[in-house]
């Protein structure tokens, strides 16, 4: 237990005391946190222009009186409308193109009384509405969808023949919780590990491969520490830096979220026995990846091989995160499924539908394969062949 100890706190003292590892380990969670409430500024942008406070100018011709209530921009946009006559049809294209104005909407003359009078079987033809914008500009593309949009809601209205869920809302019985949860069990397992599996490559490779390019790994091999003791002691010291990694990501991820969804986190019920089983779950992945990626860095001549052949895991970590949301699982028997047993775990706390035994099963099998896999580092760590390349 000695000798576990002092190679835990050798590899900590490396990996903590080195400021430029410490901001590689802290720097993607606050990455993450920028890049995704600006992503999120974004896209609210995009979906709503540039904000209800923004003030979008419509050229409007011929615009019949009946239609004046689409101006108001349905509670949503603030539409300033220019029925300027003095200005000619090029003129007012030509301020839309240079961005003085959002579009040009140009009713034909007479346009509701022939619309009454329109049969589509008759001999008269449909009248017509142009809408001059430019698709380049996020204010034009945004004016143009909602005057379509506004237009075609009219045109079904005049020639309704039946309603579909006319009521408006409370047809959708999924509750705001449901949904909610619905959401972030499928996106936040696959983020997670990937967070989970970056933190434990950049410190697994550096920490035998490294050594192994430095040269420095001879000298650790020839102390009188036992090989079991020696992994042992490397895996769960880069296991705690790899969690800090992850956590830094995850907090960043979580404060991020409610920009980048528009979610409102508090409809979500989660008590402190689910956090305390996702922390669980966390600690289960660190544990696992790190074994698995000191493995591989260990069989890696060099940290280029090792980030290289790390990679194919990662990917398979990523499309086992996606099963769990795409293919349905009945049972248990996915949780003895190594590693994907702690994606199932994690997206039944996520979605409030906690399996006990689920869970306790893929604690069992990931201790196990834990075990097995420092016994497996234990041995690497004993073949000269591995260890020094011959």
């Amino acid at each position: 237990m000695k000798d576990i100890l002092i190679i835990f706190k050798k590899e900590l003292k490396r990996f903590l005391t080195d400021p430029r590892m410490l901001a590689t380990l802290l720097l993607p969670g606050v990455l993450i946190f920028c890049i995704y409430s600006l992503m999120g500024t974004f896209f609210q942008d995009l979906t709503t222009g540039s904000g209800t406070n923004a003030q979008y100018v419509v050229f409007i011709d011929n615009q019949p009186s009946e239609f004046s209530q689409f101006n108001d921009g349905g509670g949503v946009y603030n539409i300033s409308v220019n029925q300027d006559a003095a200005l000619s049809s090029e003129e007012k294209k030509e301020k839309v193109k240079s961005g003085e104005a959002a579009c040009y909407i140009v009713y034909e003359e007479d346009f509701y009384e022939k619309m009454t009078a329109y049969e589509p079987d008759g001999t008269l033809s449909a009248p017509q509405v142009e809408i001059y914008y430019d698709s380049t500009a996020t204010a034009s593309q945004t004016m143009y969808s909602y005057y379509i949009a506004c237009l075609d809601a009219f045109e079904q209205s005049i020639a309704n023949k039946f309603d579909v869920n006319a009521g408006g809302e409370g047809y959708d019985l999924a509750s705001e919780t449901e949904l909610t949860t619905y959401i972030l069990g499928m996106i936040l397992p696959m983020i997670l590990n990937t967070l989970l599996v970056a933190g434990c490559m950049s410190v697994a490779a550096e920490s035998v491969a490294g050594e192994k390019e430095r040269g420095t790994i001879a000298t650790l091999l020839v102390t009188p520490v036992g090989r079991s003791h020696l992994a042992l002691g490397k895996v769960l010291a880069l296991a705690l830096v790899a969690l800090i990694s992850a956590a830094a990501s995850f907090l960043g991820l979580i404060f991020s979220l409610p920009q980048l969804l528009g979610l409102e986190f508090s409809a979500v019920p989660y008590g402190v026995g689910d956090y305390f089983s996702i922390l669980v779950i966390i600690v289960m992945n660190v544990l696992l990846f790190t074994v698995i990626l000191t493995m591989i860095s260990t069989f890696a001549k060099s940290v280029k091989e090792a980030n290289g052949l790390a990679t194919p895991f990662m990917i398979l970590l990523i499309v086992l995160s996606l099963m769990s949301s795409i293919i349905p699982i009945s049972g248990l028997t996915g949780y003895f499924i190594p590693i994907f047993n702690s994606v199932l775990c994690l997206t039944s706390v996520i979605t409030l539908s906690f399996n006990p035994l689920g869970f306790f099963i893929t604690l069992a099998i990931n201790l196990v394969l834990f075990g097995l896999g420092v016994f497996a580092l234990a041995k690497m760590f004993s073949s000269e062949k591995i260890m020094f390349n011959k």
